[in-house]
């Protein structure tokens, strides 16, 4: 019987070896978009929906437990995973990244969905997008202003994007982390007043809150969004890793 681990960022790579490490048999399970690791345990990539969906493989692997890894904004992946584990009748437990935290150093502007975003950055010249995949309702946004030649727009993924980005937009495919100095060159080069990004937490991608922060740069942050719990959150790995050893070592008494 096996632990579900739900990754794609380092912290589950790292828990997952460290499970490993110790005996813990494991299956990783990631969207298998950006890079597949290498992990000394079977691996899942792309989803569930071809081998008939996550409750489907629990029930054929005969899982222990989930252990939900994901991104702090992969909502729709906790949700499918609290789903499946209720169905399958085995725990679902989560390690919730601590967010960052703003100091009085900080011009930090919280909003709430993508449509809010646009009026907080109308007055911006030259905008960094660090968010991943956009939505349609920025790429617009986008054409509406270099149409205007008010703004230029800096988009940066680990993947091509799924939309068709105006032509003007500035396009860097590129996998983090990146250092304070990869950023500073990055802010410098297209003289970035602005920066959109979402609050992963962590430090590897931190990088660009710092370089912000000293050049005054204000940092538009979209919210995370409110997840049902788990049945067990934590917010510390060391103390997510042991909880799961203790339980797979309950197992074999």
């Amino acid at each position: 019987m096996s632990y579900l681990v739900l990754g794609g960022t380092q912290d589950a790579l790292s828990m997952a070896r460290w499970l490993i490490g110790r005996g813990v048999p494991v299956i990783y399970s990631l969207a298998g978009k950006v890079r597949v690791p290498d992990i000394d345990c079977p691996v899942v990539t792309g989803g569930f929906s071809a081998i008939g969906g996550m409750a489907e493989y629990i029930q054929q692997q005969n899982i222990r437990g989930i252990v939900d890894l994901t991104h702090p904004y992969a909502a729709q992946i906790s949700a499918n995973a609290m789903g499946a584990a209720q169905q399958a009748g085995i725990p679902c437990w989560r390690y919730e990244r601590p967010v960052w935290q703003s100091t009085s150093d900080d011009r930090w502007i919280d909003f709430e969905s993508w449509s809010a975003l646009l009026p907080l950055i109308e007055k911006q010249r030259s905008i960094f997008f660090a968010i991943g995949q956009l939505p349609q309702v920025i790429v617009d946004f986008m054409e509406q202003q270099t149409e205007s030649s008010r703004s230029r727009y800096v988009v940066r993924s680990a993947v091509e994007q799924l939309v068709q980005l105006p032509k003007d937009v500035t396009r860097l495919k590129a996998i983090g982390p990146f250092t304070e100095g990869d950023e500073e060159a990055l802010f410098n080069k297209h003289a970035i007043d602005g920066l959109v990004c979402k609050n992963s937490g962590g430090s590897a991608m931190f990088s660009k809150m710092a370089v912000a922060r000293k050049f005054g740069v204000p940092v538009f942050i979209l919210k995370r969004p409110n997840l049902e719990p788990a049945d067990v959150c934590f917010d510390d790995l060391a103390a997510c890793e042991a909880f799961v050893f203790n339980h797979h070592q309950q197992r074999l008494r």
